[in-house]
């Protein structure tokens, strides 16, 4: 028994389990294939069966699945644990329109100069935000 034989059948052994390893890296790649065609195939399936309803069909089918909203209804579901808008200390609803636009920015933060600031200065006024 020389060395030759041992480093053939090694080498065939690694060779068979790249060999392994690529055919599911193929299997997987057909299959992602398929379900991706048939997920297409039942989008334009449901685009058809929307397009052949009325108005009111579709408004109906909405309004029972939540996927219409009324006009000024949030579009955005609130956070689990906030407040739904009963007036309580965590009541968003009436400031987060404004509060998404309004920063009040990193330039008056420094609290270094605050005490040295007259009554006057803006970052005094930080609590009416």
């Amino acid at each position: 028994n020389d060395g030759t034989t041992t480093s053939s059948t090694t080498n065939s052994s690694l060779r068979m389990k790249q060999r392994e390893a690529w055919e599911v890296r193929e299997l997987l790649r057909v299959l992602r294939g398929y379900q991706e065609s048939l997920r297409q195939k039942e989008e334009v399936r449901e685009m058809d069966r929307r397009r052949k309803m009325t108005d009111a069909e579709r408004y109906k089918e909405d309004v029972a699945t939540g996927k219409y909203r009324k006009p000024g209804e949030q579009r955005r579901r609130p956070p689990p644990g906030s407040s739904t808008g009963a007036g309580g200390a965590g009541d968003t609803t009436n400031n987060s329109y404004l509060q998404r636009y309004h920063h009040r920015g990193a330039f008056y933060m420094d609290d270094d100069t605050l005490d040295q600031a007259d009554k006057d200065d803006v970052r005094h006024k930080a609590a009416e935000y």
